[in-house]
């Protein structure tokens, strides 16, 4: 069986094998030490669409052409050359793109319509437990699966858990993000959660930063 998880945003430097001391992430930190861990990988984009385009079909963002300018080659995804190696497929996602979905028996698209608005919207608890759900059917044939989470990248939207982590983290910060939380589904996240961070002091940025880790210890926990 293959299990490919995702985290999306996940920093390397925020968990225990890059140096994050003390780690928030002790499950992700025993699977780099008991594995093979590559310390000069990188993104082949800036952003999730064309990376995650590359990651399941080992092109450039030019050749798939997801999220890039040109591009529209005719290419093989992972869930594809699996399936015809007779493994069942499946991928448990909280977005859903062409590629990303292409060549999977089961696809499901594990968040709520207001990703970047609505906390409850996307959760790795829910993605990781309909994966699980899915790979314990009692079937004898090998699967592949994928799993995709937005519970890091979405740490701007003040889960409360996040928070608690946070507060644990930072007990004396009372400025003003400690109640931070991005919500409003009309207008995008992207150019709030900048022009929030650019007026941060390094307290702010603290705690931001302990909101983020929190994030990542829910993905661990998960």
């Amino acid at each position: 069986n293959v299990v490919l998880v995702v985290v999306d945003s996940l920093r390397a430097d925020a968990v225990g094998p890059q140096g994050s001391q003390p780690s928030v992430a002790p499950r992700l930190d025993r699977l780099a030490a008991d594995g093979l861990r590559f310390e000069r990988a990188v993104a082949p984009a800036s952003w999730n669409l064309p990376s995650l385009s590359s990651l399941v079909t080992s092109t450039y963002p030019w050749v798939h052409g997801q999220g890039a300018p040109a591009g529209t080659a005719d290419v093989t995804t992972l869930a594809e050359a699996f399936s015809r190696a007779g493994y069942r497929t499946a991928a448990f996602s909280e977005a859903s793109w062409p590629l990303l979905e292409r060549g999977f028996g089961v696809f499901e698209k594990t968040a709520g319509t207001d990703l970047f608005g609505d906390p409850r919207g996307n959760s790795a608890a829910t993605t990781l437990a309909a994966a699980l759900a899915w790979a314990r059917k009692d079937d004898p044939q090998p699967f592949f699966v994928l799993v995709h989470t937005y519970e890091v990248h979405s740490y701007f939207l003040g889960k409360p858990a996040h928070h608690a982590f946070a507060r644990r983290e930072r007990p004396a910060y009372q400025g003003p993000f400690r109640d931070w939380g991005i919500r409003d589904f009309a207008k995008p996240a992207g150019p709030r959660v900048i022009d929030a961070l650019l007026g941060a002091n390094d307290d702010d940025v603290a705690y931001v930063r302990a909101l983020y880790r929190g994030a990542v210890a829910e993905v661990d926990t998960e």
